[in-house]
């Protein structure tokens, strides 16, 4: 299914050299050690290795698998554990590709002498939603539409309706649904499905409410998939897009907190519109496949979570084409 079993460790609350014992402050390019563990023996033997070696205890995260969730062992009848980095918007792109491409080696370590098995409990969730909530930029959002949907009056608009696209882990382990590595520290909403051609006359226009701008996340984006294999293949961020419904909107204060975005298969006049690419294979999305848009909402600055989906009004999505 692959889910995720605990909340992930994020630039607010990971503890390093820069923000030790989780503390505000700077935590890139900063040391930090992290235990994946699900036994509290061998949490307690790593640490004392680890400031043995040198590493203060203040930088040191204890990631918790809980045994209720994930069956330990080894061989084929066993769970399998990854741990993933995600990132984005690097500051400095070379030295985000040069980390993101550096071969790192890992060592499975095995003890010469076992202890007792003293599993962690299962781990306290961090709480999404503040009560404040996106409702109040409903007018502006309303306006926007029209404003839109007047832009390409001479073109046929058909509006789709946006959804949660991946529930939580501890849903899909109890209904056995799969996430493709949800994250917690995100909301996932998506379009309904629908296919692009290369006209220039038939494109999709993204719009809503930038969450970043509006606060209710540190950063959003919205992505093209092909529907088959969930391929992302291009995309945007709340930077690249930010002031983009002035255009329509010229004057309205509530337009710096929306956003507009186009998807085509031809280059736009400025850099809200992104090129979706057909291919080679997993790298682009074929014209007569089916394809959607997909939408994410990081990290809530006031719960350092991702915000509840029930906070904010979804992005909204018209393909338009001929008539």
């Amino acid at each position: 299914m692959w889910t995720s079993y605990n909340d992930p460790l994020n630039n607010l609350t990971i503890k390093t050299t820069g923000t030790p014992n989780g503390v505000r402050g700077n935590p890139f390019n900063q040391d930090t050690v992290i235990i994946v563990t699900a036994d509290k023996g061998t949490d307690r033997r790593i640490r004392t290795a680890a400031q043995v070696a040198g590493y203060p205890a203040d930088i040191i995260n204890t990631y918790v698998i809980p045994i209720s969730m994930v069956k330990l062992g080894i061989g084929p009848e066993f769970d399998t554990v990854v741990f993933g980095n995600r990132m984005a918007q690097f500051t400095d792109e070379k030295a985000g590709n040069d980390y993101v491409n550096a071969i790192l080696l890992a060592y499975r370590v095995t003890p010469t002498s076992s202890g007792k098995f003293d599993p962690f409990p299962a781990p306290e969730l961090r709480v999404r939603g503040t009560g404040n909530t996106e409702v109040d930029f409903q007018p502006a959002l309303d306006e926007l539409r029209r404003a839109i949907l007047a832009k390409y009056s001479n073109l046929k608009a058909t509006e789709l309706v946006t959804s949660v696209w991946l529930s939580e882990s501890y849903d899909a382990v109890q209904r056995g649904v799969f996430v493709a590595g949800e994250s917690r520290d995100t909301v996932y909403l998506s379009s309904e499905n629908f296919t692009l051609g290369n006209s220039s006359n038939e494109f999709v226009v993204v719009y809503g409410v930038n969450h970043a701008a509006s606060g209710k996340a540190t950063y959003s984006n919205c992505s093209f998939y092909g529907a088959s294999a969930w391929n992302g293949v291009a995309g945007m961020f709340n930077d690249d897009f930010t002031g983009s419904a002035e255009a329509y909107l010229p004057g309205h204060p509530g337009a710096k907190y929306l956003y507009v975005a186009t998807f085509s298969r031809q280059p736009g006049p400025d850099k809200t519109t992104v090129v979706v690419p057909t291919g080679p294979k997993s790298q682009g999305v074929k014209l007569d496949e089916p394809a959607f848009i997909g939408f994410r909402a990081y990290m809530e600055p006031a719960t350092k979570v991702g915000p509840a989906h029930t906070e904010l009004l979804y992005d909204r999505v018209i393909k338009f084409d001929s008539k």
